[in-house]
């Protein structure tokens, strides 16, 4: 591939681009269609919209930015523009969009560096997940609730020991002292 020394090898027509590259006038190749844009009758009649390919091997530049390019782009770069009312101004746009793309496809990805998180970080992060979680607790709130054994003894006038009822999470003995004996001790009033 050859290398751009200087900026007096290109021509008038070729597309001068940053970092050294050249896109010489014999790799664009135009064609022209009718638009489906706006134009009015005109739009119906001429041929505004611009299709442009690039033969990007023919690209000049500094040889690890052009394989770059070509790696990301591929061989060729196809650029439809027809947002213009006129052919010349999609032709504008079509430049302007491919020197957009082959410049941003000539930029090198930046080296990712693994890092830590500060301690301070770190206990933020912690107590701000806590202070959700117990939020997110405070939501969720319901009075705790009879299994069905449990309520068939209520309704029996049973109190079980420790193989006896349990309330979702609760041993039977708490069932037994909170909630089945002044239960029963109702029941009995009754």
């Amino acid at each position: 591939m050859p290398s751009l020394d200087d900026e007096s090898q290109a021509s008038a027509d070729d597309i001068v681009l940053t970092r050294s590259m050249v896109i010489p006038a014999e790799a664009l190749s135009w064609r022209f269609s009718r638009s489906s844009a706006p134009g009015g009758q005109h739009v119906n009649t001429s041929s505004t919209k611009a299709e442009l390919r690039c033969d990007l091997t023919t690209l000049r530049g500094p040889t690890t930015v052009v394989d770059r390019v070509r790696l990301r782009l591929g061989d060729e770069l196809r650029i439809v523009s027809q947002h213009g009312r006129s052919q010349w101004r999609n032709r504008q746009l079509a430049v302007e969009r491919l020197i957009e793309q082959i410049e941003a496809a000539a930029v090198p990805e930046a080296v990712r560096r693994a890092t830590r998180p500060s301690r301070g970080a770190v206990r933020e992060r912690l107590a701000d997940k806590k202070k959700k979680a117990e939020r997110k607790q405070s939501r969720n709130w319901r009075p705790r609730r009879l299994t069905r054994r449990a309520k068939r003894c209520l309704h029996r006038g049973e109190v079980r020991g420790s193989a006896g009822p349990r309330v979702r999470g609760f041993a039977a003995e708490h069932v037994a002292k909170q909630i089945l004996k002044p239960c029963v001790a109702a029941i009995e009033t009754l």
